[in-house]
């Protein structure tokens, strides 16, 4: 009931090759020719060493004078007469990139399983700190794993977040008006326009017929589609928001530092304009630069990001990423709300050099 299938135990993945793609030589073709590609027959008149178009992709074969085609062994299907096990060193780099996502996955359950056995400790006596601090540590000789927890609370809300609160963000991270103002005009249920923002009318201009979705972001990668952010502002802005601390404010106990520099800069950087709207700066940060009271909220500890950086000897590198969230009426289920494939980062190391996780 604690919700662990989704992540595969460490030894106990087995990778299978990507299959897309591998008929679509019989794309369109008729009966005829898929049964005959069933039997993976060379067609009458095709000269030694072609390769017959009309069969699937993975039953493709090159002449004997070197070439090599995609065997039922990387498709994870059952081998048959004719079939060609990859190469050795196709096989290596298969093999490694399943150990090295094995071990991010098996990371990503470990620190679930702290955060199901420590829900009643407070963030300071935590084995992970809830503000995404990084941990490192290994499993035995098969890899390092630096394994870090987010508190979702730590970040902006897109869909409940203080306007101000989110202006500030966005601004403090090299953002303009525009792109501050786009998030707003994209969220709101009206088709009124900010001084800088976008409505649908800008969109349709843009060549954007669907225009914004006037109504909640449903995840944080609906940014990329919001007029006037670019992709460096995606990137910068992503890792600092979320749709599900139900905030609207910001829990500064478990708040990333870079998210709580970022604010400051931006109220700083926005003075002019947070003072147009009524805003002054001592209801912006207080005298000692922290955040002023009504930016401030307590997290509901019910939604957490877990990553998980996998490397194993060799240099092989893979990043889980999941998104958790418990359920209200219990201690221990949670949903599964995010699961993907993250980028890497940090410097190389030797396995078994780290503490054991």
């Amino acid at each position: 009931a604690h919700g662990l299938s989704p992540a595969r135990a460490l030894g106990g993945a087995r990778w299978r090759g990507d299959r897309a793609g591998r008929h679509s030589a019989d794309q369109g073709r008729g009966g005829a020719d898929q049964d005959q590609a069933q039997g993976s027959r060379r067609p009458q008149g095709a000269a030694q060493g072609q390769i017959d178009l009309r069969a699937p992709r993975r039953r493709a074969q090159a002449d004997a004078g070197g070439g090599f085609r995609q065997g039922a062994e990387e498709a994870g299907e059952e081998a048959r007469p004719g079939d060609r096990p990859l190469p050795r060193a196709a096989r290596l780099v298969r093999d490694r990139r399943g150990r090295a996502e094995a071990l991010a996955d098996a990371g990503v359950n470990i620190a679930i399983l702290e955060l199901v056995a420590g829900r009643a400790k407070e963030p300071t006596n935590r084995r992970f700190p809830l503000n995404a601090t990084p941990v490192n540590c290994s499993i035995g000789n098969e890899g390092n794993l630096t394994i870090s927890i987010q508190d979702e609370g730590g970040k902006v809300d897109l869909n409940i977040g203080s306007e101000d609160l989110l202006r500030a963000l966005v601004l403090g991270l090299g953002g303009g008006e525009a792109a501050a103002d786009a998030i707003l005009d994209f969220r709101d249920e009206d088709d009124n326009r900010r001084p800088a923002g976008a409505e649908r009318a800008e969109y349709l201009a843009a060549g954007r017929p669907l225009g914004p979705r006037n109504g909640p972001f449903l995840a944080v990668e609906e940014l990329a589609g919001v007029l006037a952010l670019t992709q460096a502002d995606v990137d910068r802005i992503s890792p600092l928001v979320t749709i599900y601390s139900g905030l609207n404010g910001i829990d500064t106990s478990v708040a990333p530092k870079s998210l709580m520099s970022a604010v400051a800069e931006g109220f700083e950087r926005g003075g002019n304009i947070f003072e147009n709207e009524g805003v002054s700066g001592l209801e912006r940060l207080s005298d000692s630069g922290a955040l002023a009271p009504q930016f401030l909220a307590s997290s509901t500890r019910r939604a957490f990001m877990v990553r998980s950086q996998a490397r194993i000897a060799g240099g092989t590198t893979f990043v889980r990423e999941a998104t958790i969230e418990f359920l209200a009426s219990s201690t221990s289920a949670f949903v599964l709300r995010r699961w993907r494939r993250g980028a890497a980062e940090g410097a190389i190391d030797i396995p078994g050099t780290r503490p054991p996780c």
